[in-house]
């Protein structure tokens, strides 16, 4: 791809809080063949189909993650005390009649689980059912060791909103005999390429469908500076299909500078919507998160859905709503100086057709710069 094309509409901007929601254009009656061995490419048409266009609303999320330690919560707070917030702005999201919110990368273990020894580091871990399953966790009784409790709460939120929740998390997969345990309501196999350890540890985005239900689980396949993960290898598991009839396919963060899996399950099979979650690190000149994002909207003909990481200090933060498949130029991304609260909405021409809202939280103290 034509490197200019990443690099249109650079821009940067500061927030602390927001949640963007947009209704979108998305191509309908999406013909998927995932065991065709050579898909013919879809290449992208600037005109739209009227008759089978679909319109539905999306959310993201962008916001700084609960991340302090304590020896009595461990890990598993942190987890509990995120998971709860996702919900929280899952239900403010469905006030505004969202179908679909994504989370942030880390959004769920947030960044402090890096600085932790191997024991501790775990307790930010969490058990996720096959996709091919469709459990409701939510059904599922309370486990005294939290290997899934993070998994439940989302699970719940998303069936108490009837909204799609995208979560990113880091899970833990056992594939020896001694670390597999038979007392959880999913089975794990034996794996023959299974570390000493007895374990995997993966970047994982997590699809909770309007029952609660886990309907994707996809790893992450590009790791940035992340020893401790594994990376993932299978570009179907990063597509799946809702029930308003769009077909999204999964990235995370640095995973759309490379082929698998965004770039190409759209241009293998067409798909236009894409659900991304990311913790990027803003380098200038030209790696500002925003400017790459909507130059891969824009130059893929996709609508992307981003949801970023909020820590400026650091240079975290990017999260946005652009509309490559409109072929619209403007793109969302909302921010108060002032940290205050603040609802703000409009609605663009035609070709875009969507609605955003931008709120923050007041209840939290303005951050002090560094």
């Amino acid at each position: 791809m034509n490197a200019i094309k990443f690099l249109v509409n650079i821009f940067f901007a500061i927030c602390f809080m927001n949640l963007l929601l947009f209704k979108a254009n998305a191509s309908d009656n999406l013909s998927l063949n995932l065991n065709h061995e050579s898909p013919e490419e879809h290449e992208h048409s600037n005109s739209f189909d009227e008759e089978n266009r679909v319109k539905y609303v999306g959310a993201v999320l962008e916001y700084e993650p609960f991340n302090k330690w304590s020896e009595e919560g461990k890990g598993f707070e942190v987890l509990r005390k995120n998971s709860r917030t996702i919900v929280k702005f899952a239900e403010k999201a469905k006030f505004y009649n969202a179908d679909i919110i994504i989370a942030p990368e880390c959004g769920v273990q947030s960044f402090y689980m890096f600085h932790n020894n191997t024991e501790n580091f775990l307790t930010f871990t969490q058990y996720v059912p096959d996709p091919s399953l469709r459990m409701v966790v939510c059904d599922q009784e309370e486990e005294p060791d939290n290997k899934y409790e993070a998994i439940k709460i989302l699970s719940c939120g998303s069936l108490a909103n009837e909204i799609y929740i995208v979560a990113n998390l880091a899970e833990f997969e056992p594939c020896s005999e001694e670390k597999i345990d038979q007392t959880l309501p999913w089975r794990y196999e034996i794996q023959e390429n299974c570390p000493k350890k007895g374990y995997f540890i993966y970047n994982t985005q997590v699809v909770f469908d309007r029952k609660g239900a886990v309907i994707a689980r996809y790893r992450k396949q590009n790791l940035y500076h992340e020893p401790l993960f594994t990376p993932g290898s299978n570009n179907s598991e990063a597509i799946f299909i809702t029930d308003f009839n769009v077909a999204f396919t999964l990235q995370i963060c640095f995973d759309i500078v490379h082929w698998n899996p965004g770039f190409a399950n759209v241009k293998k099979y067409g798909i236009r919507d894409v659900a991304m979650s990311t913790a990027w690190f803003d380098t200038l000149p030209f790696y500002l998160a925003n400017g790459v994002e909507n130059g891969f909207s824009r130059g893929l003909g996709v609508n992307l859905l981003v949801s970023g990481y909020h820590r400026p200090e650091e240079g975290n933060l990017g999260s946005g709503i652009f509309k490559g498949y409109a072929m619209d130029n403007t793109s969302l991304y909302s921010f108060d100086e002032n940290f205050r609260e603040r609802v703000t909405s409009s609605v663009c021409g035609y070709s875009s057709s969507f609605e955003f809202t931008f709120t923050t939280n007041s209840s939290r103290e303005r951050r002090k710069s560094p």
